[in-house]
């Protein structure tokens, strides 16, 4: 098993190291890699491992019995926090997103101490998921959203297929209700390729591409598939979140082959 050391995942390692995340229930859909032996591919830097663990939210966070959401309420005209009050609203985040509703807990997947606030990250940011997150976890005022509002145009531009690496999303077909989207990158090139775990998806409405939110960290893991090997992915659609129609969607997944990044995509539909 070959060792590939991924600076970008180290340097997101740092980055997040501070911060907090969902709990296992909160990861639902994400799978970690399975390192079975497949023609022509082969797994090379795991969760397991020292970059991997810091890359990924601390799974399974401990709650507290109890959550003290006395730090939640409104302190008067209070700007500044010290760092102990801040952590406090950070416990209580903890606790009470193990007892939030489906539609918080997918939609808030990161927490951090920033400069004098908890800056939370969402999915999708907009004034209804702020408002679900104050009205089921915590309403201070030290805390601040970030996160994508819905309606990002989608710039990204992709290939279908270079030097005989391509996507294969297996069905090409799914419910407006389905969670995730799976697709098999194949390799019936002559060159090595190279990836991660990560991808992203676009929506078309009125002639226009969209990026399709959905959020999260995925596990710090690097991925070389061989000539006739390939590897099975998925990703996120949120549908609860993303209230998605049936339309034409769009599966971006960036690639290194023989030394240069390309971007791949695939298109799928979802239908009624």
């Amino acid at each position: 098993m070959r060792i590939v050391m991924l600076i970008p995942v180290l340097a997101l390692s740092l980055l997040v190291a501070a911060c907090r995340g969902g709990s296992g229930r909160a990861a639902e859909g994400q799978r970690q890699a399975d390192s079975a032996s497949v023609p022509g591919r082969s797994v090379v830097v795991g969760s397991d491992t020292a970059a991997g663990a810091a890359a990924v939210p601390p799974g399974g966070v401990v709650a507290h019995s109890v959550a003290d959401t006395t730090v939640c309420a409104k302190q008067g005209e209070k700007t500044v926090y010290t760092e102990r009050e801040l952590n406090a609203i950070m416990d209580t985040i903890d606790a009470m997103m193990e007892v939030a509703p489906p539609s918080v807990w997918e939609n808030a997947y990161m927490w951090c101490v920033g400069a004098n606030a908890v800056e939370v990250t969402l999915a999708l940011n907009t004034e209804a998921t702020r408002r679900a997150f104050r009205e089921h976890v915590c309403a201070s005022p030290a805390i601040r959203f970030r996160g994508s509002a819905g309606n990002e145009p989608c710039v990204t531009v992709g290939i279908a297929d270079t030097l005989g690496v391509f996507i294969d999303v297996i069905p090409d077909t799914l419910p407006v209700a389905a969670k995730t989207v799976s697709f098999v990158l194949r390799n019936i090139g002559t060159e090595n390729a190279t990836c991660g775990l990560d991808c992203s998806v676009a929506y078309e409405r009125g002639g226009r591409w969209y990026k399709l939110p959905s959020g999260g960290i995925v596990n710090a893991l690097g991925i070389e598939i061989g000539p006739g090997g390939q590897y099975e992915f998925e990703g996120r659609l949120k549908p609860a979140l993303n209230n998605n129609r049936p339309g034409r969607y769009r599966v971006f997944k960036p690639v290194t082959i023989a030394g240069r990044e390309v971007m791949l995509m695939a298109d799928f539909y979802l239908a009624e």
